[in-house]
This record gives C-alpha cells, sequence and structure tokens, in this order.
C-alpha cells in the first residue's frame, strides 16, 4: 500500500519463472517475496526507487549515479537477495524457480 492510497495495491508485482510453479508458490511465495522486500526497505515509494536505481545502475549504458542512487541501489541488491534465500526455501521447486520483480505499467 502507498502513503497516499493506502487501499492502492502496490505499483509493482514479482512472477515466478521456471519449471514446476505450483498454485501455492504462486499465491503465497511470491506475496511473501515481496512482504521482505518492503520488510527490508520500507513503504512502496522506497522499494520503487531502489529497484529504479539498481536498475540504472545495471543498464548497458550505465548512467552514472548519485551517492544516494547508489545507497538505494546497493539496498535492492541486498534486500532481493535476503528475500530470494528466505523464500526460495519455500518453493515447491526452489532449484528451478525464479523470482522477477516488476514495476506496474
Amino acid at each position: 500500500m502507498s502513503a497516499a492510497y493506502p487501499t492502492a495495491p502496490p505499483p509493482y508485482g514479482v512472477r515466478l519463472e521456471g519449471q514446476g510453479v505450483t498454485l501455492r508458490d504462486t499465491m503465497v511465495v511470491r506475496q511473501i517475496f515481496l512482504m521482505l522486500i518492503e520488510e527490508a526497505l520500507g513503504p512502496p515509494e522506497r522499494v520503487v526507487a531502489c529497484f529504479r536505481a539498481w536498475s540504472k545502475e545495471m543498464a548497458p549504458e550505465n548512467e552514472s549515479l548519485n551517492d544516494k542512487e547508489l545507497a538505494d541501489a546497493r539496498a535492492w541488491r541486498q534486500s532481493c537477495e535476503q528475500a530470494t534465500a528466505k523464500a526460495k526455501t519455500m518453493l515447491s521447486s526452489p532449484r528451478t524457480v525464479e523470482f522477477v520483480f516488476e514495476l506496474a505499467v
């Protein structure tokens, strides 16, 4: 939820890619992944800022980032790695399924 619209869905989501994805994985584990990201980073606005900074850092043209963007990109990497490690253990096929974070269009 965002502060501006407390009942609105977050401006992002996660999908599961790979073999052996179950309904439980889709309905429960991907939500746990998002909750872990939000616990680490904070409200949706911060999650989006960190993801965008990380995306900018990873872009082929590799634009230069300011200090805040570098910190946000680092925070995204750390929170994503931790959320992935924890949530993967709950997947039906942890070796064949990946989390793919996406901003809403």
